[in-house]
């Protein structure tokens, strides 16, 4: 005669399984139809239409590869620059450049940016001195970036490629405590409402290394149920509350320098590692110094690390502000024109001389500073 608790039990466990089999089916089959019909908002996928997300929380976005939309076009590593090989001949001597908008170039013809013109000086130098060196400038600017991801590039991408120098170019905005935080997410030209701002501001920013956030950051993220109940459910009160908190970080212009130093305690172990010789470009808002200036300056001399400020150099040239800003864009002073890349082309090209980064030909013939 069958046992009653055994059968109750067996009927139990047959039910929970039913419901658990439902339950998975049901939930496939809802991530399967948002996927299929697109149901996840556009902004928690990427912010704009040229980037996307990486999962990287230190650089946050990063260009489409192989992509030219508008005035952007970028090779197949994702920078605006002319496509990087891996193979690194003989007698080649690699500079990296890293950055945000600046080095980038934005609004400036790709042969007018800084980067190119500076390739351009010292092969000439070079063919005139009969020299075998020859010069590669790779170009690993990207809009909005900060320190962080500044860094989080050196180490992802621009090492791949063994450079022997790497030029960092700093803006006073560096130690923002998210990269983007003005172009995508404050300003935001392409649209982004401010809930949509708050929303990917705060997936990035708060508590973004506890172990609740990396994992929802690393398993959850990567569910589209998931992107779409919680773009379905946002707290409008608390969007705008975050929304507030981060403009409040924003106009006091960030303050803090544990970024900064974090990032140089980084790149001093990078340079010990690989062997790179290394230099700081410090670049200015025309009309106005900044403190951070100073700060960064200051923080860069206790580790030793070469540094220059831009300014100087365009006072030296005796130009007024206005004539470094671009045709059209009365509003920006920071990013500068044709005339402004020649001179931060020249700088540069003076500064590596200065410091012996490229008159020491013999090292580099012989395998480069990266591979000493």
């Amino acid at each position: 005669m069958p046992n009653p608790i055994n059968t109750g039990k067996k009927q139990f466990l047959q039910k929970f399984a039913l419901l658990l089999l439902s339950v998975v089916t049901g939930l496939c089959l809802s991530e399967y139809i948002i996927g299929k019909l697109n149901l996840v908002p556009e902004f928690i996928r990427w912010p704009g239409h040229n980037i996307r997300f990486v999962e990287n929380p230190g650089m946050v976005y990063e260009y489409i590869p192989d992509m030219r939309k508008g005035r952007i076009k970028t090779n197949k590593q994702g920078f605006c620059d002319a496509d990087f090989s891996l193979e690194k001949p003989k007698g080649l001597v690699r500079i990296a450049m890293l950055g945000d908008s600046i080095t980038q170039g934005v609004f400036v013809a790709p042969q007018e940016n800084f980067s190119e013109k500076l390739e351009a000086l010292l092969n000439k130098q070079s063919r005139e001195n009969k020299s075998p060196l020859r010069y590669e400038v790779m170009n690993f600017g990207v809009v909005g970036y900060n320190l962080e991801a500044e860094v989080e590039t050196l180490k992802e991408k621009a090492l791949l490629y063994k450079p022997d120098i790497v030029v960092l170019n700093m803006f006073f905005n560096d130690n923002e405590p998210i990269p983007g935080l003005d172009p995508m997410f404050i300003s935001c030209y392409d649209g982004l409402s401010e809930r949509q701002q708050s929303y990917v501001i705060k997936r990035y920013i708060y508590n973004r290394n506890s172990l609740i956030r990396r994992f929802e950051r690393d398993v959850l993220f990567r569910s589209k149920l998931y992107l779409f109940l919680i773009s379905s459910f946002h707290s409008a009160r608390r969007d705008r509350e975050a929304l507030l908190k981060v403009y409040g970080l924003h106009d006091g212009a960030y303050g803090d320098m544990k970024s900064i130093y974090r990032g140089f305690e980084e790149i001093d172990k990078l340079k010990k590692q690989y062997g790179f010789d290394f230099l700081i470009c410090i670049h200015p808002s025309f009309f106005r110094e900044s403190e951070n200036d100073f700060k960064f300056a200051s923080i860069a001399q206790s580790f030793g690390f070469n540094y220059f400020y831009m300014n100087s150099y365009y006072k030296k040239e005796n130009i007024p502000p206005q004539d470094l800003q671009l045709r059209g864009h009365s509003n920006d002073d920071c990013h500068p024109n044709e005339l402004g890349h020649s001179i931060i082309a020249g700088a540069m090209f003076d500064e590596l001389k200065k410091h012996n980064f490229i008159d020491s030909g013999q090292r580099y013939l012989e395998g480069g500073a990266a591979n000493r």
